[in-house]
């Protein structure tokens, strides 16, 4: 997939961040809690994380998760993206890329539903057609 980013939303930090690092919070407090999650993952997405947390695969995944870029991406109303850089895990200092840098990077895939932020999908690019979006541009 290789989208047209031009017509996208850009912002620094934001809700959409904001709710990535609560979900860090969740995975880092699996497997107590685990129910907390529902609240913090969209309606679709819940029962595929209820189901790989209690059997231990999202806490395998968040290490490879230590790592977020402070940019929101909106493609659509109500559809946020936030990267995941997969760095060394013990990389603890800021990283500051001046030029373009290909990296694996899995993508943070958020839903805005009833008002709040909340974690669709980790990994490739969702389209916005597929959760029911109209891009802003594709």
């Amino acid at each position: 997939m290789n989208p047209d980013t031009s017509r996208w939303l850009f912002e620094e930090g934001g809700e959409p961040l904001a709710a990535v690092f609560a979900f860090w919070r969740w995975m880092d407090g699996l497997p107590g809690f685990l129910e907390t999650g529902e609240e913090l993952t969209s309606a679709a997405s819940w029962p595929n994380w209820r189901e790989q947390a209690a059997a231990g695969t999202v806490q395998q995944m968040r290490s490879d998760l230590a790592h977020v870029s402070s940019l929101v991406r909106y493609p659509a109303d109500d559809m946020a993206y936030v990267l995941a850089p997969v760095l060394h895990p013990d990389q603890d200092d800021v990283v500051v890329f001046t030029e373009p840098t290909p990296m694996y990077t899995y993508f943070y895939t958020l839903l805005r539903e009833d008002g709040r932020w909340k974690v669709h999908s980790i990994g490739p690019m969702v389209d916005p057609e597929v959760v029911g979006k109209v891009a802003y541009s594709w």
